[in-house]
């Protein structure tokens, strides 16, 4: 039988505290970060919740005096001639000259909670500007109008001495 020397002391004292080195060293660069993350995770989803609880039950005073801003812009009937009358207008004072302007029919919604009817009605536009900043002023003219109108596609080509803009927007209107 061998004697247990005070080497094999040592030796085993450096397997143990190895050991919980180890142990630490893999606590504090793995699990813990984890941990970290699952908490900020859990206190997101909490934050989450809790807004979409409370944005849900009700709405409130801030939608509803948003909704009523928007109904305003929202003509009772489809009225084309106020639209090409406006654009023509912010054409001219934003020096772009319209090309084309054709109407690309009329679509239906229905909101089946209050079983209101609003209408959509798009336009393919075409304009030629001297310079970019001239089609963006129209651009940001036609967003600023009394009108509900949402563009759907944009496409800008510049050429050396003019900027060509094509325009798909989309009208809404009621019928009350």
């Amino acid at each position: 039988m061998t004697k247990w020397t005070r080497i094999s002391t040592f030796i085993l004292l450096g397997i143990i505290l190895l050991n919980v080195a180890l142990y630490g060293i893999g606590y504090l660069l793995l699990i813990k970060p984890l941990q970290e993350e699952r908490n900020s995770v859990q206190q997101q989803l909490d934050l989450f919740e809790s807004h979409f609880e409370s944005s849900s039950n009700s709405p409130d005073e801030s939608d509803m005096k948003e909704f009523s801003n928007l109904m305003l812009e929202v003509p009772n009937k489809k009225v084309p001639d106020h639209v090409l009358l406006n654009l023509q207008e912010l054409a001219s004072a934003t020096d772009v000259v319209i090309t084309y302007i054709a109407s690309n029919g009329s679509e239906s919604v229905e909101d089946t909670e209050d079983n209101n009817l609003v209408h959509t009605s798009g336009y393919a536009i075409d304009v030629t500007a001297n310079n970019l900043g001239d089609a963006n002023t129209f651009i940001d003219s036609i967003l600023d109008l009394d009108l509900l109108i949402v563009i759907d596609s944009m496409f800008i080509d510049k050429n050396d001495d003019s900027v060509e803009l094509n325009l798909m927007i989309t009208t809404f209107y009621a019928n009350y």
